[in-house]
């Protein structure tokens, strides 16, 4: 005997939503399984952690709250620390200790790169601050509410900029209340952080350019008058590292001069690294190590010799980093120290045509490595630059046959192609000179029937 018509509905009722059930777990596995890019890195910038005394509150079960998203914060248990602050504004009604606490949510959503919804609690902060006419609250919004801007990801560099100008307001507002006499270490963060903005802040000219990194060095001196060795270590080295960074970064008139700056930050680097020792600072210590690289590939010398022992210790300082930035941990930090990494054994001179070989075959095997990490989806412009310097390897490659040179040149108009793709939107000097480079590639190609 068949099933009734009611138990025919309710049987397909039951099929149809064990279907559905089983397409949820499919597409939230996918979406969780899927291969997504790895999160991007932020600068090692200063946050103001205001807390108003929240341990010591009037309401017991709010202090209680308070404790445990701080410990939920400090284990980066972000969401359960959410969850216990939020709990926490429900039961609070004082102003300025509800501005304590979103500042506190904000800092979770920071922590997780969510820079505009850390933004939306920092100004609920500074709104509860404000009616509590709490001062300290106040700037600590201000200054956090900076932080965010100076990374929130925007399409071109315009609102970018505009951004930048926005968070050099906020610290400058935030330093009306956080004075050198009353509130030295806030102080010095808000100069430190000044002298980030400073770096990144736009510029039309290259004499102006030269003027925000004066400006973002003198920044970093006057958190240096707090942050000292003894009394500040860590914060001390990061000034002295992002101090090394403006020096770097600073126009210079004349070869002398680049020198002059340079050996200033290889000094600072070395000093940051006395403190940023790899076993107790890791990642600090690597990204110090990349910086240091750098300055030592740039910095000019009188002789060939000189320059080669340049171009082997910073050798050594992208080796050093990459024993803290493996792939898997640290994926980003690892692609861009590879990148460096083949541009180091690009420039490295060697007199025999077989030991340049050598070095570009390597070269080319860290840019393929950067290239696992720098995929054109999801970092375009990262992408774009080291198939660019692919290109130039292969254009470099020494070949023992006519065939084998063809072969290489070939393969770097892939890669400069490749970068082109990216770079006719929105990046016009790239563009031009990667342009430059296909031109010089195509000429070095046999012609047909020779």
């Amino acid at each position: 005997m068949g099933l009734a018509i009611w138990q025919r509905i309710v049987a397909g009722l039951i099929a149809a939503s064990i279907c559905l059930i089983a397409a949820v777990l499919l597409w939230l596995f996918l979406s969780f399984f899927k291969e997504k890019p790895p999160v991007v890195p932020i600068i090692n910038i200063n946050i103001f952690n205001y807390q108003d005394g929240l341990n010591q509150a009037p309401i017991a079960e709010v202090g209680k709250l308070f404790e445990d998203g701080r410990t939920r914060l400090a284990e980066k248990q972000f969401d359960f620390a959410i969850e216990k602050f939020t709990l926490a504004t429900q039961l609070e009604t004082d102003h300025k200790k509800l501005g304590a606490l979103n500042l506190q949510i904000g800092i979770c959503h920071y922590e997780q790169q969510h820079f505009l919804k850390a933004a939306e609690f920092y100004s609920a902060a500074l709104s509860q601050a404000s009616q509590a006419n709490d001062k300290e609250g106040q700037a600590s919004a201000l200054g956090n509410l900076a932080n965010t801007y100076l990374f929130r990801p925007e399409p071109n560099d315009a609102i970018q900029g505009m951004n930048v100008i926005q968070a050099v307001k906020y610290y400058n507002e935030s330093l009306q209340i956080f004075t050198k006499e009353e509130y030295p270490t806030q102080y010095a963060t808000a100069q430190n952080n000044l002298g980030l903005a400073y770096i990144d802040l736009p510029a039309q000219t290259l004499q102006q350019r030269a003027e925000n990194i004066r400006k973002a060095i003198e920044y970093y001196k006057a958190a240096l008058e707090i942050f000292t060795k003894d009394k500040y270590p860590i914060q001390y080295a990061a000034a002295q590292n992002n101090l090394g960074d403006a020096c770097t970064d600073l126009p210079a008139q004349t070869l002398q001069q680049r020198a002059e700056n340079i050996r200033k930050a290889i000094e600072c680097y070395k000093t940051a690294l006395k403190i940023r020792k790899k076993n107790g600072y890791p990642i600090d210590y690597a990204g110090t190590q990349n910086n240091l690289g750098f300055t030592y590939i740039t910095l000019p010398e009188e002789t060939s010799q000189q320059h080669a022992e340049n171009i082997q210790k910073a050798i050594e300082c992208y080796k050093a980093a990459l024993k803290i930035y493996t792939k898997d941990e640290y994926p980003i930090d690892y692609a861009g120290t590879q990148n460096n990494l083949g541009f180091a054994y690009i420039t490295l001179p060697e007199e025999i045509a077989q030991q340049r070989a050598e070095n570009i075959l390597k070269a080319i095997e860290y840019y393929k490595a950067a290239l696992e990490i720098f995929k054109k989806n999801w970092y375009p412009i990262q992408y774009a630059n080291t198939q660019n310097n692919l290109g130039a390897a292969y254009t470099d490659l020494p070949a023992k046959t006519p065939q084998q040179r063809a072969d290489n040149i070939r393969k770097a108009i892939e890669c400069y192609n490749a970068a082109l793709e990216i770079y006719k939107d929105g990046y016009p000097i790239e563009y031009a000179n990667t342009q430059n480079n296909l031109k010089a590639a195509h000429t070095y190609l046999p012609k047909e029937g020779n």
